[in-house]
């Protein structure tokens, strides 16, 4: 499953694009009846330092891949990869890389696949 989500990096707020947002959520994670797909959404702090919470949406059960990249691109760590089912789920992110060291202070968007399509927030890292 590749992710062909077109994200605008320079436009976004610190809350997100809401080009990207055309259902007008501006926060959070709307009720169930509101929503029948999949939906990303910062729970946790942000901007952050040493971490925070991503939650994650799904209407259906579904293999789910999370992403973290820097604003040029690259691919900075994997917070999640696997099988989770239908709800809402509480997701982790750290300040640190796949290796374990941590983060240059920035940008960096989050974006999770699913089998139901993709979704992308932006988080901003300080120290």
């Amino acid at each position: 499953n590749y992710c062909y989500e077109y994200v605008n990096m320079y436009n976004f707020n610190l809350y997100g694009d809401p080009a990207l947002n055309p259902a007008g959520y501006p926060w959070g994670i709307p009720d169930e009846d509101v929503l029948s797909g999949s939906m990303l959404s910062i729970a946790g702090a942000n901007p952050y330092s040493t971490g925070t919470t991503a939650a994650l949406r799904l209407a259906s059960d579904s293999q789910v891949e999370l992403t973290l990249f820097d604003i040029t691109g690259r691919e900075t760590a994997k917070p999640f990869t696997g099988f989770l089912p239908s709800g809402v789920h509480q997701i982790p992110i750290g300040g640190t890389n796949s290796r374990g060291e941590y983060l240059p202070v920035g940008t960096y968007i989050l974006q999770a696949v699913t089998e139901a399509g993709c979704s992308s927030e932006k988080l901003v890292l300080i120290r």
